[in-house]
């Protein structure tokens, strides 16, 4: 059997909507009452059921993953059931910290499965494998534990990727012995090491006053002559130890906040940091403490390790009219005094938001006080400090953004997303802003008008797959956008079709669409996604099927 990358280079797609490829007549029937839907499976280790497993059912948004919708735990016979499920898209996952569990390799992790009134899903099953364990004691040249610090693993074969736990991270930290236990492993060859360096982009806040260099097990500080550990599934490496140099104190940075216009100090403006990569045109990890200049404008940085930083204030959920430089400074063996960050007075931008397709006026208030606009600022490829926060919109839909930096502003629906709400375009004094609004310098721009659909619409599709399987890691993704605007966003956030074959696209207004299927890897890919128009009614639950045939190609067939 060919290799099953190479047979998915050669996909063609072929779309049956109601029985025809040429002729797209889908059936139209009225929402019915959405009843509850039903899972269940089996959990095994590939030849037994397994007991005690917990499953979930969370939703897809990652604002709405935190609580999940249904869970259950596997039987004697390791088999579950989810019942009272309300229709929808979700991600199912095996909670079992100490087990690989198969088909979790992605993100969010879990296996899709889209739920339509009354479905009673079955044979929705895990196979999980006994995670394989690393052990061993972190010590420093004298001898004694280090105690407290967090162990990382890496997959010594980067090629394919790595799969953990469903619950446990790649970290773990030494206990009161600089004894570390990492489990839920996946079998393979893993690089371990405690540490950091100056590319590590990584930051400390609290904790104690030092840092080891990056150092690899055993003793290794370059990583090229790290020694690869072997973990085996269900078993236990032991005496993975590592021993570090002598620890390095940290240092702090201090400087203060003025204004560019005058260069006075510019007190009570809370400031956060982060690390800069090589070409300095990007911040890695960053925080902030809360903390905020004092009266005189000065701020101090500690428990740095050494790097390239910058540091910029911010102005968190508070509404502010300013915004500020990043200014960068490099830490080697000393502490840095002398940082100066200039604060400037931001532009401005105000708008209207116009909801289309609702044409009652309770539930375009409500759907107006639930509405959020957030902004982002192309900077020309300069190194800018981190910005969010949200503008509430005013019961007329009326909004305003202060603070603004000069560039290319885009404007987009701020989170937690609103069932139904989608952007269709956004516009100044009546031309559309594909590229986003130009921001100068001070400027209070005005005229803008943010359109936003409303739609209780449904497409609920099946994709059946022909002349084989997808390659493994393959993803098939179906997104709709408005078939007068097929050049800009999607009508709606695209979705994963299932393992059934099964996708739903929710919350579409009444209007003629392009349908788009994509095969994602996008390397998996040999042609351009297949495209097909397709009109929705006001209020339509619409049944779709596409024809994914891996054959087509082979035979000079055309999608």
């Amino acid at each position: 059997m060919p290799n099953a990358l190479a047979r998915v280079m050669f996909i063609s797609l072929s779309l049956l909507v109601c029985g025809t490829w040429t002729r797209c007549a889908a059936q139209t029937t009225t929402a019915a009452k959405e009843a509850p839907a039903s899972v269940s499976g089996r959990v095994t280790n590939g030849e037994k059921g397994l007991p005690g497993i917990e499953v979930i059912l969370t939703p897809p948004d990652p604002g709405s993953r935190i609580k999940a919708a249904a869970r259950a735990t596997s039987d004697a016979e390791g088999r579950f059931r989810l019942t009272g499920v309300p229709p929808g898209r979700y991600q199912l996952m095996a909670v079992a910290p100490a087990y690989v569990v198969s088909d979790m390799t992605g993100w969010p992790p879990g296996r899709t499965v889209n739920l339509s009134p009354g479905d009673a899903v079955e044979d929705f099953n895990f196979t999980l494998t006994r995670g394989g364990v690393i052990t061993g004691r972190v010590t420093d040249s004298e001898g004694k534990p280090v105690i407290a610090e967090q162990v990382q693993i890496a997959s010594a074969d980067e090629s394919k990727g790595q799969q953990f736990s469903s619950m446990g991270g790649p970290g773990r930290t030494t206990d009161d012995r600089g004894i570390y236990r990492i489990y839920g492993l996946a079998a393979g060859r893993y690089r371990v090491s405690v540490g950091q360096d100056r590319n590590s982009g990584m930051i400390r806040m609290g904790g104690p006053r030092r840092f080891y260099r990056r150092t690899f097990h055993p003793d290794a500080t370059e990583r090229e002559k790290a020694k690869v550990v072997e973990v085996t599934e269900g078993g236990e490496t032991e005496d993975v130890d590592i021993s570090v140099a002598k620890a390095s104190r940290t240092f702090k940075a201090e400087g203060r906040f003025v204004s560019a216009e005058t260069g006075r100090p510019v007190p009570d403006v809370q400031f956060g940091y982060g690390t800069v990569n090589a070409e300095a045109k990007r911040i890695g990890a960053f925080g902030f403490t809360g903390q905020k200049t004092n009266a005189r404008g000065e701020f101090q940085v500690e428990q740095l390790a050494p790097g390239r930083y910058a540091v910029f204030g911010i102005g968190g959920d508070q509404e502010v009219d300013w915004y500020s430089d990043t200014a960068t400074f490099e830490i080697d063996d000393d502490d840095v005094t002398g940082i100066e960050v200039k604060i400037h007075r931001g532009s401005t931008l105000s708008g209207v938001v116009h909801i289309e397709g609702v044409r009652d006026r309770a539930m375009l208030a409500k759907l107006l006080q639930e509405a959020n606009i957030t902004a982002s600022v192309d900077a020309r490829n300069e190194l800018s400090a981190p910005r969010w926060g949200r503008a509430k919109l005013a019961p007329d839909g009326s909004f305003l953004l202060r603070g603004l930096r000069p560039g290319k502003l885009r404007l987009s629906m701020g989170w937690p997303p609103v069932k139904g709400l989608s952007l269709l375009r956004v516009e100044r004094e009546g031309i559309e802003q594909r590229e986003g609004v130009e921001i100068a310098e001070g400027a209070q721009v005005s005229g803008v008008r943010v359109v936003l659909a409303y739609g209780s619409s449904v497409i609920r599709g099946q994709v059946n797959i022909t002349g084989g399987a997808l390659a493994q890691g393959a993803r098939l993704i179906v997104s709709a956008r408005r078939a007068s605007a097929t050049d800009g966003p999607p009508a709606m956030r695209p979705v994963e079709v299932d393992t059934r074959g099964r996708f739903v696209l929710e919350g579409l207004m009444a209007g003629e669409y392009e349908l788009q299927l994509n095969l994602f890897p996008p390397a998996h890919q040999t042609r351009p996604p297949l495209k097909q128009n397709i009109t929705v009614g006001d209020g339509a639950d619409m049944s779709v099927t596409l024809v994914f045939d891996l054959n087509a190609a082979n035979k000079g067939g055309t999608p």
